[in-house]
């Protein structure tokens, strides 16, 4: 497990950048940052795919914590995306009495499982725009490993070619 680090700002979308790496997805409220109002994350996931139970445990904390855009790459992404759209549509519509139909804000989700890993954190940086009604208030990126030390390292050469920053910052 590697705690967040912060790795600079974006410069399209103004965020802090946040990258953590953990062995299991249980891990991430260890790790999780507990002054961010509302954020965007991206889990990165290695070889294997966690299972439906893990990825619908992270989603009801991210839904909790006020997750505003939701990304996935690596095995399992688009099973993870589905999972994440389920406990939204469960907390803010079922649990809440609200009906589906209307003008309601939506928190955007989507896969990555075919792109390159650098792709997928291109689109973190640059793409992740929240819902209007949300947008207030967004001011971190968080990118969550589930894995291999070596894709936490891929995946910072990669912030590291998207962000203006030292050098240093991407050393292990």
């Amino acid at each position: 497990m590697d705690p967040l680090r912060d790795i600079g700002i974006t410069d399209k979308l103004g965020r802090r950048v946040l990258v953590g790496r953990v062995d299991h997805l249980a891990d991430w409220p260890t790790i999780a940052p507990h002054a961010c109002k509302r954020f965007t994350f991206l889990l990165l996931n290695d070889d294997d795919a966690p299972t439906d139970d893990e990825l619908t445990v992270l989603a009801e904390d991210l839904v909790a914590r006020s997750c505003v855009y939701f990304l996935a790459w690596g095995p399992g992404c688009s099973r993870a995306e589905t999972l994440f759209d389920g406990v939204v549509i469960q907390r803010w519509f079922v649990d809440a009495g609200r009906e589906i139909a209307g003008d309601h804000p939506i928190i955007p989700t989507t896969s990555h499982q075919d792109e390159p890993l650098r792709e997928a954190i291109w689109c973190f940086l640059n793409m992740t725009q929240p819902d209007d009604s949300l947008a207030e208030g967004v001011n971190t990126a968080i990118a969550l490993v589930r894995g291999s030390a070596a894709l936490l390292q891929e995946a910072l050469d990669a912030f590291a070619s998207d962000l203006d920053n030292d050098p240093d910052v991407f050393a292990d």
